[in-house]
């Protein structure tokens, strides 16, 4: 009972994140990994619980983490300019590991020009840690982290990044838990500045968490 509850909160968040995609993107690539265990979803394809284009929802575990809901959304200049790429990710470990979080696109068109990137991430973790980079065209451009406990941070490439039609954008972050752990953040990357998505994210997967902790304690 305690693991539906959880599923179904991290089903609320994927639906709240994805209600702005509305073009296809079968470029878009999800990749879970942790040790010898790994998914590697395509957007529409096996392993996407998200009927929605332009996004990915992976629900189930990975190695040591047992409970994992990730959506990442990407092709959403379509209707929100500014924003390019969200993940977000609620997650629970029986014991120590690394859970690896890659969400790539390869064939992005909007926007375009020599423009500033910025990224922002929130959330809370309980016996593990954050990291994040983020690549253009395979060049790192930003990154962030470590973090740990309740955090909210925000980046920017030191230059402009040149952004050419199409190009490729990958989001690559890290969980590193220390023991039996949980973990739930929402990552967002923009040009020029971040969208008010990013507060609705970030409180859906702040919810998940303490809703677990209240589970916990009860």
């Amino acid at each position: 009972m305690e693991q539906i509850r959880v599923l179904r909160v991290g089903t609320l968040v994927a639906a709240a994140l994805a209600w702005f995609v509305t073009t296809a993107n079968a470029t878009l690539t999800l990749t879970l990994q942790q040790g010898a265990y790994s998914q590697n979803i395509t957007d529409n394809q096996v392993g996407d619980a998200n009927s929605l284009a332009g996004v990915i929802t992976y629900i189930g575990g990975v190695g040591v983490f047992t409970i994992n809901v990730t959506t990442g959304i990407s092709g959403s200049a379509n209707t929100l300019p500014s924003v390019i790429m969200d993940l977000g990710t609620i997650n629970q470990s029986g014991s120590a590991g690394t859970l690896n979080i890659t969400l790539l696109d390869t064939a992005l068109t909007s926007p375009t020009g020599n423009l500033p990137l910025h990224s922002m991430i929130g959330g809370t973790t309980n016996n593990s840690s954050v990291t994040y980079n983020v690549s253009v065209n395979g060049t790192q451009v930003t990154s962030g982290g470590p973090f740990s406990g309740a955090f909210s941070a925000s980046t920017a490439s030191l230059g402009n990044v040149l952004f050419t039609n199409p190009y490729s954008l990958q989001i690559q972050s890290a969980i590193t838990a220390t023991g039996a752990s949980n973990t739930s953040y929402d990552l967002e990357v923009s040009v020029p500045e971040p969208a008010t998505l990013f507060l609705l994210g970030l409180g859906l997967v702040g919810l998940a968490f303490w809703g677990r902790k209240r589970i916990n304690k009860s």
